[in-house]
């Protein structure tokens, strides 16, 4: 995109996804504008492991913008003395970033690297518009909405935790890849399962995995995006399969989004955590699924996403303090002797990009 007056800011923590997809949406609808993203580097704190946003923006021409950030821990440590310590720094490169970049419009996904953005940009009375993706509220969102001009919901159940004076439930923006061909479809031959915990990858699902992988390629195909936190171990692990399980087992460290169709395509059913994007994404190309929530997540909103999953698609739920390797083995069986089940459509997040991109150009006249 070329330099030119119209700059929007889009903000937050872990929404690379929705904000591509706004990204493709502006430029489906031939509005010129300049995109900036602030937001974290690494996808985990005191960890080397990039960001999504980090790996993919630059290449689709959006403009990254590092921040530091602080948060208050769920437990006290010495870590929580300097997550909190980080807090100011956030707060100055937020007020940097805006008096340089001088945007119309925030666009704020939450996450507590959101925040010192939504919080100056309010200072110089930049507009803030929040989009809480979840089926609940994050915590980032509840602080930030004082200092939003609209607060916009992917479902209806967030409504009980914000104000409704200026909330409207639009849908969960994903890329519109997923809804070019959303049939329900089947194979004769060999099932094919999906095993991935979010975009980096999730080390306490890999662990239950590793006990019945081999199991689990004695009879089904496996697809398994490790992350790159376990992708080595698990490389090691693969290099000595015999011959037939190594054929039937394809393993990933992390798939760019626009290249994430294929493999979900290729899955008769999957194994994930419920964070909001995937679980869009799987309703909309209706695969059955086996949701593994992570259990700390505030307000439980993996879980509460899980179970607007199961409106939808077919759909298990388990427990990660609960489950063990012989029991998710027995809840794969279980799924694929469902009997085969038509998913029901979605339509409020098909249209939520177009809406979300339609309010926003409100603030560029």
């Amino acid at each position: 995109m070329k330099k030119n007056n119209n700059r929007i800011v889009l903000t937050g923590g872990h929404a690379g996804t929705t904000a591509i997809s706004i990204v493709e949406e502006i430029k489906k609808q031939n509005f010129i504008w300049e995109v900036h993203w602030i937001g974290p580097k690494k996808a985990i704190e005191g960890r080397s492991t990039s960001s999504l946003e980090h790996k993919y923006f630059n290449k689709l021409d959006i403009s990254f913008h590092s921040i530091i950030f602080g948060k208050l821990q769920r437990k006290f440590s010495i870590w929580s003395v300097f997550s909190f310590l980080k807090i100011p720094v956030g707060f100055v490169q937020a007020l940097y970033y805006l008096l340089t970049i001088k945007p119309k419009v925030v666009l704020s996904f939450g996450g507590f690297a959101s925040f010192p953005v939504v919080v100056i940009s309010k200072m110089f009375n930049i507009p803030v518009i929040i989009h809480e993706q979840t089926a609940v509220a994050g915590r980032a969102n509840l602080l930030s909405a004082r200092f939003a001009k609209e607060v916009l919901l992917s479902r209806e159940t967030s409504k009980n935790y914000f104000s409704k004076n200026n909330c409207h439930v639009v849908g969960n923006p994903i890329l519109s890849q997923y809804f070019k061909d959303s049939e329900y479809k089947t194979k004769i031959n060999r099932k094919t399962i999906l095993i991935m915990g979010g975009s980096r990858g999730s080390q306490q699902i890999n662990k239950i995995i590793k006990e019945i992988l081999e199991n689990l390629l004695d009879k089904y195909n496996v697809i398994h995006i490790a992350g790159e936190l376990d992708y080595d171990e698990f490389y090691k692990l693969k290099s000595g399969f015999k011959k037939d399980r190594l054929q039937g087992y394809t393993l990933l460290k992390s798939v760019d989004p626009y290249e994430m169709l294929p493999v979900y395509n290729k899955a008769d059913l999957v194994i994930s955590r419920a964070g909001a994007n995937s679980v869009s994404e799987l309703i909309a190309l209706g695969k059955p699924s086996i949701f593994i929530p992570i259990p700390w997540s505030y307000l439980n909103e993996q879980t509460k996403n899980a179970q607007f999953a199961s409106k939808y698609i077919p759909s298990i739920i388990l427990d990660q303090y609960t489950l063990t390797s012989n029991k998710l083995f027995l809840e794969i069986e279980k799924l694929f002797n469902i009997k085969e089940v038509k998913p029901k459509n979605n339509y409020l997040d098909k249209e939520a990009s177009e809406k979300i991109v339609s309010l926003l150009s409100k603030y560029f006249k």
